[in-house]
């Protein structure tokens, strides 16, 4: 429960892999709203400033209004709101709605709501919520909430040609910065991550050699003997220790700092050695602080 609350409220519901439409089959579904509304009635309102807080004014001035549209419009095609006191607001700040049955004909169904507007659809058949996510314009993510091996295994089978990432028992959620970041349909284009970014900072060389004795001498010579700095089987490293992020700019400016250190070694030809050989040397530079919680700490022979 606790993830379907956390992916669905967080930031408001305002972040492109939050929980937009939930389906739950019908056996358990009483339960699961009892358990929902139980969560989201914990949940303290106040200002983003203040400690404990989760849910907090809407950046937007007329997003409470559109809210209120989705959800009327719902309200007009058979579902009720479910937990006492949601869908209202004033000004920018908005309680959240619960909103069951959503109907395939209501907006909820089909559009990106972007708040704290959490549509439930019942289901019977996984045959339902198929053909929901092959029809949905969208593509990024999903999640699937279960305990049998086999089902799970049946259902990721059909959905990984329709979405970029599936979470097992937990939400939808960007990073780990070492996954990739990408979606399928109207949801992305290309792929972001760590490895990714560097790579479009980068141009691929290589050096090749015809396969017989002499050529095979030759290149066994230069990496043997390191002559040179390009053609060898070094492991050129960036050790990297005590990441912590207290906040995403933070992890976005040490991203850029990567990335600049790459291209700035590349230009100056500077190559960074292994640890075996850079302890041999016996030296070594102090971690660079980012923040109180990020150490960069780097290895460089230069």
């Amino acid at each position: 429960m606790k993830e379907c609350v956390t992916g669905s409220l967080s930031f408001n519901g305002q972040r492109c892999t939050g929980l937009k439409i939930l389906f739950v089959h019908r056996t358990i579904v009483d339960t699961f709203l009892e358990k929902l509304t139980g969560a989201i009635d914990a949940l303290p309102q106040g200002m983003p400033w203040e400690k404990g807080v989760k849910l907090t004014p809407l950046p937007e001035f007329n997003k409470a209004g559109t809210l209120k549209g989705y959800v009327d419009d719902a309200l007009a095609k058979g579902a009720e709101i479910v937990n006492p006191g949601g869908g209202a607001f004033y000004e920018t700040l908005f309680r959240p709605a619960v909103v069951y049955p959503v109907r395939p004909d209501t907006s909820l169904y089909s559009i990106e709501q972007f708040g704290p507007v959490i549509p439930v659809c019942p289901y019977s058949e996984e045959q339902e919520f198929l053909d929901f996510v092959t029809s949905s314009n969208f593509g990024q993510q999903l999640s699937l909430f279960g305990n049998d091996p086999k089902t799970l295994a049946r259902l990721i089978d059909q959905l990984t040609n329709q979405v970029c990432r599936i979470n097992i028992n937990s939400q939808c959620q960007r990073g780990p910065d070492t996954l990739p970041f990408t979606g399928r349909k109207d949801s992305a284009e290309a792929t972001l991550s760590i490895s990714d970014a560097l790579r479009c900072f980068s141009i691929r060389s290589l050096v090749a050699a015809q396969s017989d004795t002499r050529n095979r001498d030759i290149i066994q010579n230069i990496v043997t003997a390191r002559y040179s700095n390009f053609l060898n089987t070094d492991f050129y490293t960036l050790n990297l220790l005590a990441l912590s992020f207290e906040h995403e700019w933070v992890a976005r400016c040490y991203l850029l700092c990567i990335i600049n250190l790459i291209i700035d070694c590349y230009e100056k030809q500077s190559i960074c050695k292994l640890e075996r050989r850079f302890e041999k040397r016996k030296r070594h530079h102090e971690p660079y602080k980012l923040s109180r919680k990020l150490q960069l700490h780097l290895f460089i022979a230069v």
